[in-house]
């Protein structure tokens, strides 16, 4: 296809480009929840990976990144959560925090499912 419009990210390269920015955000995600010792609140689950999953709707969004069909996002979501509830009260966080963090990392998850359904959900009709 090459070159479709003059915009930074309507040619094929570019293209090429933020999705292997993509892929590089998901391996990075994955690869700390697969380690026990970063999926901590007081490691880079709160450092990288909520600021990866950030970037990737920014990059998705303004910059027609792709997700990968098979990411499952819902699961992203489970997981985090569950470990947020399990470990955020020995932090000592003020009630206010907690609550608004969850909620901010809550309505985050739901942004990129909602993205990712609306990406792919062609192949679903």
């Amino acid at each position: 296809m090459g070159t479709w419009g003059s915009g930074n990210f309507e040619n094929d390269a570019a293209l090429d480009f933020i999705n292997k920015q993509v892929d590089h955000y998901v391996g990075l995600i994955e690869a700390i929840f697969g380690d026990t010792e970063r999926f901590r609140l007081d490691e880079d689950a709160e450092s990288m990976l909520m600021p990866c999953i950030e970037l990737l709707l920014l990059v998705c969004t303004h910059c027609h990144g792709v997700l990968p069909k098979a990411l499952s996002v819902s699961t992203w979501k489970v997981r985090y959560l569950a470990m947020y509830d399990k470990q955020i009260d020995r932090l000592e966080p003020r009630s206010d925090f907690k609550r608004q963090r969850r909620s901010i990392i809550n309505d985050t998850f739901d942004k990129l499912l909602q993205l990712h359904e609306e990406q792919w959900k062609r192949d679903k009709e």
